[in-house]
């Protein structure tokens, strides 16, 4: 947004009584937060404990996610974190727990709503916006360190009586 929504004068940009950043009118006082993308992120475990890894072609070598997506409009995020796991791996999955929100550094647009989930049905395959995917045990190295895959994983780690 360039333009005041009350008056029509020139944005200014800076950060607000919080220190977090916003856009304003100096004319009129109106302001603007400019609102993060909601997404979901889901760390997926099997009966045995192992987890659901996904990769795209555009992924360095090596570089893992675990399951994640946009969450439309109307769309509840226990409801998108489901549907996303069904579109990107082929498994049906029920939620264990919410696991919290993240801010990716690298993706400061977009609010992650995190969550576990187990394993109840389907045939693993690649679909959706995925090129592989992979089940294995848990391992925070195969991950973008900083990321909430990682933290993800690292906290099952860390957390075996999950």
């Amino acid at each position: 947004m360039k333009y005041c929504g009350a008056c029509g004068t020139p944005l200014c940009e800076g950060p607000d009584a919080s220190g977090h950043p916003h856009r304003f009118c100096p004319s009129c006082g109106w302001t603007w937060y400019d609102p993060p993308v909601p997404v979901t992120l889901v760390v997926v475990t099997t009966p045995d404990r192992r987890v659901v890894y996904c990769r795209k072609r555009s992924f360095p070598p090596g570089r893992w996610s675990v399951v994640s997506g946009f969450i439309p409009r109307g769309e509840r995020a226990e409801e998108a974190a489901v549907r996303e796991v069904r579109e990107e791996t082929g498994l049906e999955v029920e939620i264990v727990r919410f696991m919290g929100t993240h801010v990716y550094d690298q993706r400061p647009d977009q609010l992650v709503v995190a969550f576990h989930a187990r394993v109840v049905g389907g045939t693993p395959r690649a679909g959706d916006d995925v090129d592989e995917i992979d089940i294995a045990p848990p391992d925070p190295s195969r991950l973008r360190e900083g990321s909430t895959s990682h933290w993800l994983v690292t906290h099952l780690v860390e957390h075996p009586d999950w």
